[in-house]
């Protein structure tokens, strides 16, 4: 038993590792190498309470978010600290996340999936808009290369395993070529950025900032961009760990970053300016990479995950991944919940019930709670006086939008909502004497 375990965990790293190649040893001993000796305690330590550990790249808006400090100042009366890792692209901060050292962080669409190839034990818990132009294919100016069917026998270079891998992949397609066509460069961005200054690759696969610094700085040409090929997705990814027992934190969090990603879309130029001296870029460059961002934080939905199958299915075709995987194993099953119930919840879909029930709560979340607590004060205020009383919100409507085999159910309290993910129980309890009817009046 211990052998196989000790087989699987080094297949796991083999391929992780695969994905980070490229990464310097100086890089490697300034980001990962001080997290080895932590591994077992950070990994006991994951979930903990009092923290939450947030994997960030160089740009984005994580990284206006721990400028502003508005995440700080939001946990601090919950007694949770922020603490902020820097990783140079998203393969390496997933494999952090895969040590224990990192609770939550932001990544391009690719990575996940040689992540999940890898056994990293991470759930999707949301996404921004695609930006398709924040990434392309570039060479330089003088480069006889004028399409991508002309880097037939080239050097390209990119970040294996980063969201720029699947770009290259459907751009040879596009252009009649083949993976094996091209000779693959696998370089984190600062090693690709100087290989490419200095003309030992022919091509640069990459993505904003980068690629505004390297189009205005050494007036790269670009090729091709994500239009037309890619959607070029930043998601958020939490470890499986965290994300069961501190939804909480995490919807804090996504709350945060959507409020930055807000203010952020009205003032280019001062999040340019914010970002300056953090990324060492000026800001002219930095707002043309902003101009091509999405804002706003998105739910994962099927089409979010169905389009995460694609690429996994094209990894696993070019075998770059071993065998097939099923993207939807990663993903939040209670945090869908919510999602799926809430868009279920009308009051003529509903039925209440009171009783003395057992809570079997899954899920908390405040997800839900503001619109329900609000029709509801009256039932949400016994609930906190009386500890037998509790109020479920059953959403049979919901039935045929929810893949599992009952309904959504959330709990309304004082404090917030609980989803109950298709409940192994009968609810269906008579109404206790005195119990309020179940009228129209949860409308109000």
């Amino acid at each position: 038993m211990t052998t196989r375990n000790h087989s699987l965990d080094t297949r796991r790293r083999r391929l992780l590792q695969g994905a980070a190649a490229g990464l310097t040893g100086a890089a490697l001993g300034g980001v990962l190498a001080p997290l080895a000796p932590f591994t077992g305690t950070a990994a006991h330590a994951q979930g903990d309470s009092k923290r939450i550990r947030i994997g960030f790249q160089k740009y984005g808006n994580f990284v206006v978010l721990k400028a502003r400090g508005t995440l700080e100042k939001r946990l601090a009366s919950e007694g949770i600290a922020v603490q902020w890792l820097e990783f140079p692209a998203g393969p390496q901060l997933l494999e952090g996340l895969n040590a224990g050292a990192v609770d939550v962080g932001t990544v391009g669409e690719t990575p996940p999936i040689f992540a999940q190839a890898g056994r990293v034990d991470f759930v999707y818990i949301g996404s921004e808009p695609p930006a398709p132009r924040g990434e392309a294919i570039v060479v330089p100016q003088n480069s006889p290369s004028r399409t991508v069917a002309q880097l037939r026998g080239k050097k390209v270079a990119f970040n294996k395993g980063s969201n720029v891998h699947y770009l290259l992949v459907k751009a040879l397609q596009q252009a009649g070529l083949t993976y094996s066509d091209i000779e693959p460069v696998y370089l984190t961005p600062a090693d690709a950025r100087a290989a490419f200054v200095q003309s030992s690759v022919d091509a640069w696969v990459i993505w904003d900032p980068y690629l505004a610094a390297i189009q205005r700085q050494a007036n790269a040409r670009t090729i091709a961009n994500g239009e037309g090929l890619v959607r070029n997705t930043q998601y958020y990814v939490a470890a499986r760990k965290f994300a069961a027992t501190q939804p909480h934190v995490l919807n804090a969090l996504l709350e945060e970053v959507n409020a930055v990603d807000s203010w952020g879309r009205e003032n280019v130029p001062q999040v340019a300016a914010l970002l300056s001296p953090l990324v060492g870029l000026d800001a002219a460059t930095l707002e043309v990479a902003l101009k091509r961002t999405g804002y706003g934080v998105q739910p994962i939905s099927e089409a979010t995950l169905a389009y995460q199958q694609q690429i996994a299915d094209t990894f696993s075709a070019l075998k770059l991944i071993p065998g097939k995987l099923s993207v939807a194993d990663a993903r939040d099953a209670m945090r869908d919940c919510v999602r799926r119930a809430r868009m279920a919840l009308t009051p003529d879909a509903c039925m209440r019930w009171r009783g003395s029930v057992q809570r079997e709560s899954l899920y908390a979340t405040r997800a839900v709670s503001a619109p329900w607590t609000q029709r509801v004060p009256s039932y949400a205020a016994l609930s906190a006086a009386t500890s037998n009383f509790t109020i479920f919100i059953i959403a049979s409507a919901a039935r045929r939008a929810f893949s599992g085999s009952g309904s959504p159910i959330i709990e309304i309290t004082s404090t917030g909502a609980i989803c109950h993910d298709t409940p192994k129980r009968s609810f269906s309890q008579p109404q206790a004497s005195g119990a309020p009817p179940p009228s129209s009046s949860a409308s109000q």
